[in-house]
Protein backbone atom coordinates (compact mmCIF):
# COMPACT_ATOMS: atom_id res chain seq x y z
CA UNK A 1 0.00 0.00 0.00
CA UNK A 2 1.59 3.29 -0.83
CA UNK A 3 0.59 6.87 -0.55
CA UNK A 4 -0.08 9.31 2.69
CA UNK A 5 -3.42 10.63 4.54
CA UNK A 6 -3.82 13.54 6.73
CA UNK A 7 -3.23 12.55 10.54
CA UNK A 8 -4.02 15.24 13.13
CA UNK A 9 -1.72 15.22 16.39
CA UNK A 10 -5.23 15.64 18.07
CA UNK A 11 -5.43 11.85 17.27
CA UNK A 12 -3.42 11.27 21.02
CA UNK A 13 -6.61 13.60 22.35
CA UNK A 14 -9.47 10.36 21.44
CA UNK A 15 -9.97 7.97 23.60
CA UNK A 16 -9.28 5.49 21.88
CA UNK A 17 -5.79 5.93 21.61
CA UNK A 18 -5.88 6.09 25.54
CA UNK A 19 -6.82 2.44 25.62
CA UNK A 20 -4.82 -0.46 26.78
CA UNK A 21 -2.66 -2.50 26.50
CA UNK A 22 -0.81 0.66 24.35
CA UNK A 23 0.38 -0.97 20.70
CA UNK A 24 3.90 -0.64 19.24
CA UNK A 25 2.31 1.16 16.43
CA UNK A 26 0.56 3.57 18.27
CA UNK A 27 4.37 4.06 20.21
CA UNK A 28 5.64 4.71 16.89
CA UNK A 29 3.22 7.21 15.65
CA UNK A 30 3.83 8.95 18.88
CA UNK A 31 7.25 9.20 17.82
CA UNK A 32 6.90 10.51 14.12
CA UNK A 33 4.27 13.06 15.83
CA UNK A 34 6.29 14.45 18.85
CA UNK A 35 9.25 14.70 16.07
CA UNK A 36 10.55 18.63 15.58
CA UNK A 37 8.86 19.95 12.12
CA UNK A 38 11.54 22.87 12.66
CA UNK A 39 14.60 23.23 15.00
CA UNK A 40 14.22 24.80 18.35
CA UNK A 41 15.26 25.20 21.95
CA UNK A 42 14.73 24.46 25.14
CA UNK A 43 16.45 25.02 28.35
CA UNK A 44 17.20 21.51 30.36
CA UNK A 45 19.39 22.04 33.79
CA UNK A 46 19.68 25.54 33.36
CA UNK A 47 21.36 25.32 29.52
CA UNK A 48 19.94 25.32 26.18
CA UNK A 49 19.77 23.11 24.18
CA UNK A 50 19.57 22.56 20.21
CA UNK A 51 16.54 20.23 18.78
CA UNK A 52 17.09 19.85 15.07
CA UNK A 53 14.43 19.46 13.07
CA UNK A 54 13.45 15.38 13.26
CA UNK A 55 14.25 15.21 16.65
CA UNK A 56 12.84 15.06 20.07
CA UNK A 57 14.52 14.30 23.52
CA UNK A 58 12.33 11.59 25.52
CA UNK A 59 14.01 9.38 28.26
CA UNK A 60 13.17 6.35 29.27
CA UNK A 61 11.46 7.00 31.81
CA UNK A 62 9.13 9.71 30.47
CA UNK A 63 8.38 7.22 27.21
CA UNK A 64 7.31 4.24 30.03
CA UNK A 65 4.83 6.65 31.86
CA UNK A 66 2.77 7.68 28.54
CA UNK A 67 3.12 4.49 27.42
CA UNK A 68 2.19 2.60 30.47
CA UNK A 69 5.18 0.43 29.35
CA UNK A 70 8.09 -1.15 31.99
CA UNK A 71 11.27 0.68 31.24
CA UNK A 72 12.86 -2.85 29.74
CA UNK A 73 9.84 -2.87 26.78
CA UNK A 74 10.96 1.04 26.43
CA UNK A 75 14.52 0.10 25.71
CA UNK A 76 13.73 -3.10 23.74
CA UNK A 77 11.65 -1.17 21.27
CA UNK A 78 13.67 1.66 20.54
CA UNK A 79 16.61 -0.58 20.41
CA UNK A 80 14.58 -2.46 17.43
CA UNK A 81 13.51 1.22 15.39
CA UNK A 82 17.05 1.60 15.75
CA UNK A 83 18.14 -2.07 14.27
CA UNK A 84 16.01 -1.12 11.27
CA UNK A 85 17.11 2.39 10.88
CA UNK A 86 13.95 3.91 11.61
CA UNK A 87 15.33 6.36 14.57
CA UNK A 88 19.07 7.00 16.15
CA UNK A 89 19.30 7.46 19.64
CA UNK A 90 21.98 9.93 21.39
CA UNK A 91 22.73 10.91 25.29
CA UNK A 92 24.58 13.39 26.64
CA UNK A 93 24.67 14.82 30.25
CA UNK A 94 21.83 16.72 29.93
CA UNK A 95 19.09 14.80 28.29
CA UNK A 96 18.25 12.13 25.46
CA UNK A 97 17.76 12.78 22.07
CA UNK A 98 15.72 10.71 19.51
CA UNK A 99 15.91 11.51 15.39
CA UNK A 100 13.16 10.17 13.12
CA UNK A 101 15.93 8.71 10.02
CA UNK A 102 15.08 10.31 6.71
CA UNK A 103 13.42 12.88 7.88
CA UNK A 104 14.01 15.55 5.89
CA UNK A 105 14.27 13.53 3.28
CA UNK A 106 10.74 12.66 3.13
CA UNK A 107 8.86 15.36 4.38
CA UNK A 108 7.63 17.61 2.01
CA UNK A 109 6.77 20.72 3.63
CA UNK A 110 3.80 22.75 2.21
CA UNK A 111 1.78 25.45 3.58
CA UNK A 112 -2.28 25.22 2.91
CA UNK A 113 -4.74 27.33 3.59
CA UNK A 114 -8.18 25.96 3.97
CA UNK A 115 -10.86 28.12 4.49
CA UNK A 116 -14.57 27.27 5.32
CA UNK A 117 -17.32 29.30 5.02
CA UNK A 118 -18.91 30.28 8.68
CA UNK A 119 -21.89 28.72 8.85
CA UNK A 120 -23.94 25.93 11.15
CA UNK A 121 -22.76 23.26 8.36
CA UNK A 122 -18.84 24.60 8.47
CA UNK A 123 -16.09 24.58 10.49
CA UNK A 124 -13.78 27.70 11.26
CA UNK A 125 -11.07 28.77 8.91
CA UNK A 126 -7.97 26.09 9.67
CA UNK A 127 -4.36 26.92 8.65
CA UNK A 128 -2.19 24.27 8.62
CA UNK A 129 1.86 23.24 8.13
CA UNK A 130 1.48 19.84 6.58
CA UNK A 131 4.28 16.98 6.44
CA UNK A 132 4.02 14.20 4.18
CA UNK A 133 5.75 11.27 4.30
CA UNK A 134 6.10 7.79 2.50
CA UNK A 135 8.81 5.37 3.17
CA UNK A 136 7.24 2.49 1.15
CA UNK A 137 7.16 0.72 4.70
CA UNK A 138 5.13 3.21 6.71
CA UNK A 139 3.21 6.34 5.93
CA UNK A 140 1.73 9.45 7.62
CA UNK A 141 1.38 12.95 6.79
CA UNK A 142 2.13 14.93 10.20
CA UNK A 143 0.31 17.92 10.26
CA UNK A 144 0.54 20.58 12.85
CA UNK A 145 -2.36 22.00 14.20
CA UNK A 146 -3.66 25.46 14.81
CA UNK A 147 -6.67 26.22 17.28
CA UNK A 148 -10.32 26.82 15.11
CA UNK A 149 -11.24 29.59 15.96
CA UNK A 150 -14.73 31.29 15.15
CA UNK A 151 -15.86 34.70 16.45
CA UNK A 152 -12.83 35.10 18.05
CA UNK A 153 -13.58 31.99 20.70
CA UNK A 154 -11.79 29.17 20.68
CA UNK A 155 -14.04 26.25 19.68
CA UNK A 156 -14.92 23.49 22.69
CA UNK A 157 -16.31 20.05 20.79
CA UNK A 158 -14.83 17.84 23.51
CA UNK A 159 -17.53 16.53 26.29
CA UNK A 160 -17.12 17.07 30.05
CA UNK A 161 -15.53 14.36 31.67
CA UNK A 162 -17.40 12.25 34.13
CA UNK A 163 -15.62 12.00 37.71
CA UNK A 164 -18.23 10.14 39.26
CA UNK A 165 -15.66 6.86 39.70
CA UNK A 166 -14.00 8.84 42.05
CA UNK A 167 -14.30 9.18 45.66
CA UNK A 168 -14.13 12.46 45.74
CA UNK A 169 -13.72 15.09 43.16
CA UNK A 170 -10.47 17.17 43.83
CA UNK A 171 -10.45 20.81 44.50
CA UNK A 172 -10.17 23.20 41.43
CA UNK A 173 -6.45 24.23 41.73
CA UNK A 174 -5.26 20.51 42.31
CA UNK A 175 -7.51 19.49 38.94
CA UNK A 176 -6.19 21.86 36.91
CA UNK A 177 -2.41 21.60 38.25
CA UNK A 178 -2.47 17.81 37.11
CA UNK A 179 -4.46 18.17 33.47
CA UNK A 180 -1.51 21.02 33.40
CA UNK A 181 1.65 18.53 34.08
CA UNK A 182 -0.39 15.79 31.69
CA UNK A 183 -0.46 18.85 29.01
CA UNK A 184 3.52 19.55 29.71
CA UNK A 185 3.69 15.15 29.30
CA UNK A 186 1.97 15.00 25.99
CA UNK A 187 -0.59 12.69 28.03
CA UNK A 188 -4.21 13.17 26.93
CA UNK A 189 -6.66 13.67 30.17
CA UNK A 190 -9.61 11.15 28.65
CA UNK A 191 -12.07 9.95 30.15
CA UNK A 192 -10.71 5.87 29.43
CA UNK A 193 -7.87 7.93 32.25
CA UNK A 194 -10.39 9.60 34.55
CA UNK A 195 -11.84 5.95 35.15
CA UNK A 196 -8.57 4.03 35.46
CA UNK A 197 -7.49 6.42 38.17
CA UNK A 198 -10.49 5.95 39.45
CA UNK A 199 -10.19 2.57 40.66
CA UNK A 200 -6.57 3.85 42.95
CA UNK A 201 -8.12 7.01 44.48
CA UNK A 202 -10.85 4.81 45.67
CA UNK A 203 -8.46 2.57 47.16
CA UNK A 204 -6.05 5.11 48.51
CA UNK A 205 -9.64 6.68 49.95
CA UNK A 206 -11.64 3.63 51.58
CA UNK A 207 -8.32 1.59 52.47
CA UNK A 208 -5.41 3.60 53.52
CA UNK A 209 -7.47 7.26 54.20
CA UNK A 210 -5.46 9.52 51.82
CA UNK A 211 -7.85 12.21 49.96
CA UNK A 212 -7.37 12.56 46.76
CA UNK A 213 -6.55 16.16 46.98
CA UNK A 214 -3.29 14.60 48.82
CA UNK A 215 -2.90 12.02 46.04
CA UNK A 216 -2.97 14.66 43.17
CA UNK A 217 -0.49 17.04 44.73
CA UNK A 218 2.06 13.95 45.27
CA UNK A 219 1.11 13.50 41.49
CA UNK A 220 2.47 16.93 40.69
CA UNK A 221 5.12 17.15 42.93
CA UNK A 222 7.15 14.15 41.64
CA UNK A 223 5.64 14.85 37.87
CA UNK A 224 3.54 11.87 37.44
CA UNK A 225 1.17 11.04 34.71
CA UNK A 226 0.33 8.00 35.55
CA UNK A 227 -0.89 6.43 39.26
CA UNK A 228 -0.29 3.48 41.21
CA UNK A 229 -1.25 2.82 44.84
CA UNK A 230 2.50 1.57 46.12
CA UNK A 231 3.77 4.79 44.14
CA UNK A 232 1.81 6.83 46.57
CA UNK A 233 2.31 4.56 49.79
CA UNK A 234 6.17 4.56 49.09
CA UNK A 235 5.96 7.95 48.63
CA UNK A 236 4.41 8.90 52.04
CA UNK A 237 6.43 6.39 53.52
CA UNK A 238 9.65 8.27 52.81
CA UNK A 239 8.48 11.53 53.47
CA UNK A 240 7.49 10.35 56.66
CA UNK A 241 10.87 8.66 57.49
CA UNK A 242 12.63 11.96 57.56
CA UNK A 243 12.81 13.64 60.97
CA UNK A 244 13.02 10.61 62.92
CA UNK A 245 15.72 8.57 64.35
CA UNK A 246 15.24 5.61 64.14
CA UNK A 247 13.01 2.93 62.32
CA UNK A 248 10.96 2.26 65.89
CA UNK A 249 9.86 5.74 66.09
CA UNK A 250 8.73 5.66 62.68
CA UNK A 251 7.00 2.27 62.92
CA UNK A 252 5.10 3.54 65.66
CA UNK A 253 3.84 6.55 64.15
CA UNK A 254 2.70 3.96 61.50
CA UNK A 255 0.64 1.41 63.75
CA UNK A 256 -0.58 5.21 65.44
CA UNK A 257 -2.14 6.20 62.29
CA UNK A 258 -3.83 2.52 61.48
CA UNK A 259 -5.33 2.50 65.15
CA UNK A 260 -6.82 5.96 63.93
CA UNK A 261 -8.28 4.36 60.64
CA UNK A 262 -8.82 1.33 61.89
CA UNK A 263 -6.51 -0.73 60.09
CA UNK A 264 -5.67 -4.07 61.14
CA UNK A 265 -2.26 -5.63 60.63
CA UNK A 266 -3.64 -6.94 56.86
CA UNK A 267 -4.19 -3.86 55.84
CA UNK A 268 -1.43 -2.06 57.00
CA UNK A 269 -0.99 1.34 55.46
CA UNK A 270 2.90 0.39 54.53
CA UNK A 271 2.63 -3.03 54.22
CA UNK A 272 5.10 -3.38 56.64
CA UNK A 273 7.04 -1.92 59.64
CA UNK A 274 9.79 0.16 57.89
CA UNK A 275 9.88 -1.79 54.40
CA UNK A 276 9.93 0.15 51.28
CA UNK A 277 7.26 -1.96 48.88
CA UNK A 278 8.37 -3.31 45.91
CA UNK A 279 6.98 -3.79 42.74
Amino acid sequence: MAGWIKLSRSITNHWLWSEEPFTKGQAWVDLLLWANHKPSKKMIKGRIVNINRGQQIRSEVTLSEVWMWSRGKVRRFLKALEDESMIVQQKDNLTSYITICNYDKYQDVADLDDTASDTPDSAAADTATEQQTDTGQYTVKNVKNVKNVKNGKKKNTRSALDFSSWPEKPSTQKLADYKELRRVKKAAFTQTVVDTMGKVLTDLSTNHGISVDETITICCQKGWQGLKTHWVLNELKSSNQQGFNNSQDYNELVRQRDAELGIGETGNIFEGEAKVIND
